[in-house]
């Protein structure tokens, strides 16, 4: 089993927040079942937000491609930008997910609760 632990501000494991309006770098560094890095040379990384786990992929909220920072280490970097965190102040859900074109292999490395938190009033 492939999984991954989130290197960042304020955030357990894996549950993620994010304040409303604001960037967000979120860094995801992946590993196998034993925590040896899961080296992603020819992968490619999402980061996916739904209100629901049952919601269809039409109703996605934020959906981003992931830099791959470092395929050796196998480290991704998803840029939440404030038109990204713009929406209702709530729980949602994530995935992320790798993906390697050449063999097929698909992997979701984490799923759990990303919120966005609200912020003071701005004019």
């Amino acid at each position: 089993m492939i999984q991954q632990y989130i290197k960042g501000d304020n955030m357990s494991l894996k549950e993620i927040e994010a304040y409303k309006n604001n960037t967000k770098v979120i860094t995801f560094n992946v590993q196998d079942e034993n925590g040896v890095i899961f080296p992603l040379p020819d992968f490619e990384m999402y980061f996916t937000v739904k209100n629901n786990f049952d919601d269809l992929d039409a109703d996605i909220i934020i959906s981003k491609t992931a830099v791959i920072a470092d395929a050796s280490t196998g480290q991704g970097v998803v840029t939440l930008l404030p038109a990204d965190t713009n929406i209702d102040v709530k729980k949602y859900v994530y995935d992320v997910r790798i993906e390697n074109a050449t063999t097929g292999e698909e992997y979701t490395v984490a799923v759990d609760d990303f919120e966005i938190l609200n912020i003071v009033k701005r004019s």
